[in-house]
């Protein structure tokens, strides 16, 4: 229920990724019914458009991305994985509110050292910038991640 009120919307989406040797081209696109934006009570998207700072999942959304990644170990440094993400959204349903057109791009740097002692390791450097334009409202998000992970086998 929202608000009281019984709701329904729903998504459509697409993606494909083509790999050739240690790169990965990336194309999605995904749509949202125009009555009412997509629910997530779980605290994450399933969407193949979903970003580092926006969702693009507003009523009637539009969205595409665009993406390339690349493992860096014929270059000779294994466990290097680089990649770059460009996201663009638009609605005009009224239930989004005023007229929007969204744009992201997002950067990520991962390393994964193949050294035996720091084995379980992995870190993370992610940078997104994000431009909102709604009803001659513009606004601009920059955000920055790093992040340190560590995997334990504990049984």
């Amino acid at each position: 229920m929202n608000g009281g009120s019984y709701f329904r919307t729903g998504q459509f989406g697409a993606e494909v990724k083509v790999g050739y040797q240690t790169g990965i081209f990336t194309a999605a696109y995904t749509v949202v019914d125009p009555g009412l934006a997509m629910q997530t009570p779980w605290s994450s998207n399933p969407f193949y458009t979903d970003a580092l700072i926006q969702s693009f999942n507003r009523a009637g959304e539009n969205a595409f991305a665009l993406g390339l990644s690349y493992g860096f170990t014929p270059l000779g440094l294994p466990g290097v994985v680089a990649s770059v993400f460009y996201h663009r959204g638009w609605s005009s349903a009224p239930a989004a509110g005023a007229p929007l057109v969204e744009a992201e791009w997002n950067f990520a740097l991962d390393w994964r050292p193949d050294w035996k002692p720091l084995s379980g390791l992995t870190l993370s450097a992610r940078y997104g910038k994000s431009t909102l334009d709604q009803g001659g409202v513009f606004s601009t998000v920059d955000e920055v991640r790093l992040i340190l992970n560590y995997g334990l086998k504990i049984y």
